[in-house]
């Protein structure tokens, strides 16, 4: 398998002594996925080290919320270890185009970005939760991404538990910060579905 390709490292100011940082990361494989461990570095700050995946010849953001630090969090760059790449044929997907697009039948739609109007108020996206697919998952996780033009303003995420089958559910995040000039928000969900684990039982 090809390396998995890192893209542009950003940091964003997540209010008082807080960071958040997203690097778009790129699976050149159409046919391998992987599972791995990452963590951002850099000046005035050490994120914790968290786990990750990527599908095959996916693109997708990595995130580290939250980050304590003093200073502006200066120079990170993303460190990716423990790769561990699988073949799409362990599962015995002979098409997989089909099975990503049966089993992410996920969606963040009725989407509301409100900005801060004063200092101190909350930056706000809320959205509908949406699964059309014909699984239920333990848990889905939404990735809210803020653009000002072609370039990302801001980031977020919320985990949704026991997300079922033609369960549509209300979400919302908040940023303690205000996000000017935001031009577009684009909702992103995010689930393992080569993982068994993820899929909860059918209901009877």
């Amino acid at each position: 398998a090809k390396p998995i390709d890192v893209r542009k490292v950003q940091v964003f100011a997540a209010g008082t002594g807080k960071a958040d940082a997203v690097a778009v990361i790129r699976n050149p494989n159409p046919r391998f996925a992987a599972t791995f461990r990452y963590q951002f570095i850099g000046e005035g700050a050490t994120p914790p080290e968290l786990e990750g995946f990527i599908l095959p010849g996916d693109e997708k953001p990595l995130l580290s919320l939250g980050i304590e630090t003093q200073t502006s969090f200066r120079g990170a760059r993303l460190d990716i270890r423990d790769v561990q790449w699988e073949r799409v044929d362990a599962h015995e997907i002979t098409d997989w185009a089909a099975y990503r697009s049966s089993h992410l039948a996920l969606s963040g739609e009725e989407v509301v970005f409100t900005p801060a109007q004063t200092q101190g108020q909350l930056s706000r996206v809320t959205f509908t939760a949406k699964n059309a697919s014909a699984y239920s998952y333990w848990n889905v996780r939404f990735i809210v991404l803020l653009y000002r033009g072609q370039s990302i303003a801001a980031v977020n995420a919320i985990d949704l538990s026991n997300l079922r089958s033609g369960e549509s559910r209300p979400a919302s995040v908040t940023w303690f910060e205000n996000v000017p000039s935001v031009t577009k928000t684009e909702i992103r969900p995010e689930v393992n579905i080569l993982d068994s684990a993820v899929f909860m039982e059918p209901e009877r």
